[in-house]
């Protein structure tokens, strides 16, 4: 075999192995997947860049809060621990048919410490047993480009509620 032979069978593999681990890179709905990783561990560090990068402009969920209100009010409330963590797991991710709109639905659980909010927050979601749903949107051709639209959660208002008790309790008062 010549040298420019073997040099082109070289090449060749390593694009095909190439080729071969990019693949997965390239799914959708592991491009959401990423995405959704982004947002929570952007919130868990207090990381709001990551957050607000991957959520809509267009935002908008059934406590009728805005792109812009729904961070502040994620770092509003992440100012309240001193550390914390978000697990996410199990989860369920649907693509729809069209690969452009996914779903991610998860049980989330909230760890840490902070002050009495962020307790009630640790407390409350560790009592939980509703699916927090995430919608996202693919913004463009790409596999990476997700964009979250909107958040769910049928027990939310009731731990809102639970706060505002908590806040209430406060000889201070917490601010929310």
């Amino acid at each position: 075999m010549t040298k420019s032979r073997l040099l082109g069978t070289v090449v060749f593999i390593l694009v095909l192995l190439a080729i071969f681990l990019a693949l997965p890179w390239l799914s959708p709905v592991r491009g959401v997947e990423r995405a959704w990783g982004k947002l929570i561990d952007g919130v868990a560090d207090n990381d709001f860049k990551d957050v607000t990068s991957v959520v809509a402009l267009d935002y908008k969920d059934g406590w009728g809060l805005t792109r812009d209100e729904v961070i502040v009010l994620a770092q509003t409330v992440r100012r309240h621990f001193i550390v914390c963590s978000i697990d996410r797991h199990p989860h369920k991710v649907e693509l729809s048919e069209d690969r452009h709109t996914a779903t991610v639905r998860s049980v989330i659980r909230v760890n840490g410490s902070g002050s009495p909010v962020a307790q009630a927050i640790i407390q409350v979601s560790g009592q939980t047993q509703a699916e927090t749903t995430f919608e996202w949107r693919r913004g463009s051709w790409k596999p990476w480009d997700w964009k979250l639209t909107s958040v769910a959660n049928p027990e939310a208002d009731q731990g809102v509620k639970m706060l505002q008790a908590e806040a209430a309790k406060a000889p201070q008062g917490i601010e929310l």
